[in-house]
């Protein structure tokens, strides 16, 4: 993200004025394949709102980037959460 935007963003709701956090998509409590749970393509920047009120507590805020980025074909359909 630096090298290509030269700046860190909030990857869901694109604000740059907050810290930024990394949150896997896949937690590694969920996976199978221990190379693929920190891999670049599970991982999403969020800012802390996104990431605690977003993410972690409503969980299918997640199912879009999981689809988008084929994370359900490689950890399995049943990954997506349904709230």
């Amino acid at each position: 993200m630096l090298e290509e935007y030269g700046y860190l963003f909030c990857q869901h709701c694109e604000k740059s004025d907050k810290g930024i956090e990394c949150h896997h998509l896949i937690f590694r409590s969920e996976c199978n394949i221990p190379e693929l749970v920190h891999a670049i393509i599970n991982l999403i920047l969020l800012c802390p709102d996104c990431h605690h009120n977003k993410f972690h507590k409503i969980k299918s805020t997640r199912n879009k980037y999981v689809i988008e980025r084929n994370l359900n074909k490689w950890f399995g359909a049943n990954k997506i959460i349904q709230t």
